[in-house]
């Protein structure tokens, strides 16, 4: 199983933040803040802080992806600091 572990600094417009690959991925997402109320919310390439599912500061979440599917991540504010780890299935 391949995997990386990659840093992001979030803002409000969507960033791809899972590429697509030809396997299914493991993903976990931590919101790296620690200040009240600089949220992450993850979902398709037109996610939004109203229609992303919403990842509290220092909260990680973990999803599975389809193969040829992609993660998108925004915050409700700029520079919000957000870990992905990646893992190829």
């Amino acid at each position: 199983m391949a995997f990386d572990v990659q840093a992001f600094s979030l803002g409000t417009a969507a960033s791809l933040i899972a590429h697509a690959t030809f396997n299914p991925m493991r993903v976990l997402v931590h919101n790296h803040e620690h200040s009240a109320n600089h949220d992450v919310y993850i979902g398709g390439s037109a996610v939004t802080v109203s229609t992303g599912l919403h990842v509290p500061e220092t909260e990680t979440v973990e999803i599975f992806i389809a193969a040829g599917d992609m993660l998108w991540a925004c915050a409700n504010t700029s520079n919000v600091e957000c870990r992905v780890f990646r893992a190829v299935l």
